[in-house]
């Protein structure tokens, strides 16, 4: 059975939301202004496709169960993401076409491809968010220091449930093929669709509505390009994972590394939420207990993802390890 845990959290947005939320990181403000334009169209995308395999997800009550709380975590964070998007919608109409823009191109991709596709395309974006949020929440003092904290709660909240549920696509995934080789090959196409959206969508209208530099918007997509240079998985026409192997006391200290801040992350997190419920969390359950309960369950993942789970320690290690 999946550990994976479905928080309820009563955000609040108004038309008193700035825009410009950060005013002291106005470049990370943006990114994170288109990353609640794609957010709630990409959970969408990633419910609607993934339902499609329900039938096959049921064949293992594991399985079924790990693609439940998955698709029920994702669900809450476009919920939570469409509220500040409305908010910012009802100060600036325009934006609304960011967000039919990006569920058009959404749409597209289920009508245009198999169920095995869709899979490998939410595998894939999910293993870089690991390495991403990672950096985000390791300085999260400089990136939400003196900002509009409703958003910067949303922020948090989300990138931390993404790093818990890090390993859920994989796992969906591998139970829909086999074939390890079919997501390595759709790595291109997940990450061009993905920089289209930012560049050519959601942040060009930002950009026209309200007038900021380009550069400094483009700035705000460059994580998808980074990635994609950085990580190499896939050579122009040539098959061939680059420099894999890492040494045993470089995985020893990307595994610490991810681990120590995963609980302290998990203790933010359940600080954050007592504070806006006022009350204890579901069941009694403390950070500690959460934290140590994921520990478990990341036991139990690691024999369900061993070539994943290298790339993802290489991507940690030559793209974003401190």
């Amino acid at each position: 059975m999946t550990d994976l845990v479905v928080r309820k959290i009563r955000w609040e947005f108004d038309e008193t939301v700035p825009f410009m939320w950060q005013p002291a990181n106005p470049n990370f403000a943006i990114f994170c202004n288109v990353f609640t334009f794609i957010a709630v169209p990409f959970e969408r995308y990633i419910i609607k496709a993934l339902r499609q395999a329900q039938d096959r997800f049921d064949a293992s009550p594991d399985i079924a169960a790990e693609a439940e709380a998955f698709l029920r975590q994702e669900g809450q964070h476009a919920s939570a993401h469409r509220k500040h998007m409305t908010a910012l919608v009802t100060q600036y109409p325009e934006l609304e076409r960011a967000y039919e823009e990006a569920t058009s191109a959404f749409d597209k991709l289920i009508e245009e491809h198999p169920v095995e596709f869709h899979a490998a395309y939410i595998a894939n974006l999910e293993a870089t968010f690991t390495p991403l949020f990672k950096v985000f929440l390791g300085n999260r003092d400089a990136l939400f220091g003196g900002s509009d904290q409703r958003v910067a709660s949303l922020m948090m909240w989300h990138f931390v449930e993404e790093i818990e549920h890090r390993s859920s696509g994989l796992i969906l995934y591998r139970h829909l093929t086999p074939d390890a080789w079919y997501r390595v090959k759709r790595i291109p196409d997940t990450f061009k669709h993905v920089g289209d959206l930012c560049r050519y969508r959601t942040v060009d209208l930002v950009d026209d509505q309200f007038g900021v530099p380009k550069d400094r918007v483009e700035r705000s997509a460059e994580f998808v390009a980074h990635v994609g240079q950085e990580l190499r998985f896939v050579q122009a026409g040539d098959l061939q994972l680059v420099a894999l192997p890492l040494d045993l006391p470089e995985q020893a200290c990307v595994l610490d590394g991810q681990c120590r801040l995963r609980c302290e992350c998990l203790q933010q997190l359940h600080d954050l939420m007592r504070k806006l419920s006022g009350s204890p969390s579901r069941n009694g359950e403390t950070a500690e207990d959460a934290t140590l309960s994921q520990q478990r369950h990341s036991q139990q993942r690691m024999k369900a993802r061993p070539l994943t789970h290298l790339l993802e320690q290489r991507a940690t290690v030559i793209g974003f390890h401190a």
